[in-house]
């Protein structure tokens, strides 16, 4: 019976475990995706331009990429509780102002304070996974937290679109505030995975100066790459997705939601669908090639307009591809960073942030036919020349093994 008692207790901490991980690293999509239907509503409550509306999401982003850099250097130095806790109550503050910003301007700034804060979530749950699993076990904990944090894309946006059905923009970020203040009172029951005798003795100044040593890591510094490059195309999508399909193919913000919503759910079900294959290298080249033929094929039925059947079912595509590099790309690089989880993480998930940040107002300067498909396959062109140099640098690291194996048989 005590045995019972004590697995069901052990089981019970490892499903909250898992749902805190994911919820926090579902932090950013909330961030990023949740007030998305309402860019055209905000147009016009701020009297600004499309490109100064999507200027929200890219400080966001910016927040994001900065709070990775600072947050995740120091708790490797610090631990990963209380930068965690810290991080959650600037987000709580900033998206209380959020709601009362009179002018775009005023919004803009308070969006980097609201990214800033929401990058300890998700930095710090992926240090959190690093530091408790590794090899296969954090792949498929990475892929079961990729599926229920792609849970996040879907619910954000149709939660926004509902909310604007009875409420202004505003109502979204109450919702923002108050998953902010629930994140933050949860997290206090999390366990502190980096105890004192695992930290590095060292000033913060020689912590942030590891990313030297961790960018000399190939296989680090080309799955970081990667993502940079994959983002870059994901989040320019992002920002242009709300004028498409509300502006250009008519749907309101609801149904954009909905249709939003089904497409990320794609991306949840092909990163579980990823561990089904050999290695995860092989869900990448997979992944890498789906993700660039539908690219090219959404860019296409943008320019020539094509019926809306044929636009999204190139998007639902591209959505399948990034599902399947998304889990195998995280594990494989937080696995070759492992020396410094917290740093790696930051790294690697402000490449994302600052790509997306530059990929997102650009899609606003000229046509909405040509330039965000041009951003879409210069990436997805990017992602998969990155993926083919891993496969060949991993051929030729073989067969260098191979070859001094021979030696030493022979000698």
């Amino acid at each position: 019976m005590v045995n019972e008692v004590s697995g069901h207790a052990e089981r019970n901490v490892t499903t909250f475990l898992l749902v805190m991980l994911a919820s926090l690293m579902a932090f950013a999509p909330f961030v990023t995706d949740m007030y998305l239907p309402a860019f055209p509503l905000m147009q016009d409550f701020f009297d600004a331009s499309k490109s100064e509306v999507q200027l929200g999401l890219t400080t966001s982003m910016v927040g994001l990429a900065i709070g990775h850099l600072i947050i995740g250097p120091l708790s490797d130095k610090f631990g990963r509780k209380v930068p965690l806790l810290a991080s959650l109550a600037c987000f709580a503050v900033a998206s209380a102002f959020c709601i009362m910003s009179t002018n775009i301007v005023m919004f803009v700034a308070l969006r980097f304070l609201q990214g800033f804060g929401a990058s300890g979530g998700v930095v710090l749950a992926r240090s959190i996974a690093t530091d408790l699993y590794s090899g296969s076990p954090l792949a498929r904990v990475m892929a079961i937290i990729g599926a229920i944090s792609g849970i996040a894309p879907v619910l954000s946006p149709v939660i926004g679109g509902v909310l604007l059905s009875f409420s202004p923009w505003q109502g979204i970020f109450a919702v923002l505030l108050a998953i902010g203040i629930v994140l933050l009172v949860s997290s206090f029951r999390l366990p502190e995975s980096h105890p004192i005798e695992k930290r590095r003795d060292m000033s913060v100044l020689k912590s942030f100066a590891q990313i030297v040593p961790l960018m000399k890591n190939r296989e680090f510094r080309l799955y970081t790459l990667m993502r940079a490059f994959c983002m870059f195309a994901f989040f320019g999508n992002i920002s242009a997705s709300p004028f498409i399909f509300q502006q250009v193919y008519g749907f309101s913000a609801l149904a954009f939601s909905l249709i939003f919503g089904v497409n990320a759910l794609t991306i949840g079900a092909c990163a579980m669908l990823s561990v089904r294959f050999k290695t995860p290298q092989m869900s990448i080249r997979a992944g890498t090639s789906i993700f660039l033929f539908s690219s090219v094929c959404v860019a296409v039925s943008l320019y020539c307009h094509a019926p809306f059947a044929v636009f999204e079912a190139s998007v639902w595509l591209m959505h399948a591809g990034f599902g399947l590099i998304l889990a195998p790309m995280i594990a494989l690089a937080m696995n070759a960073g492992r020396a410094n989880a917290g740093l790696a993480s930051a790294v690697f998930g402000a490449a994302e942030f600052v790509a997306g940040g530059i990929s997102s107002p650009i899609v606003g300067q000229g046509s909405i036919f040509v330039t965000p498909g041009i951003i879409l396959v210069s990436g997805a062109v990017l992602t998969f020349a990155t993926a083919a140099f891993v496969r060949y640098g991993d051929r030729r690291l073989d067969k260098k093994a191979l070859c001094c194996c021979h030696a030493h048989e022979n000698v």
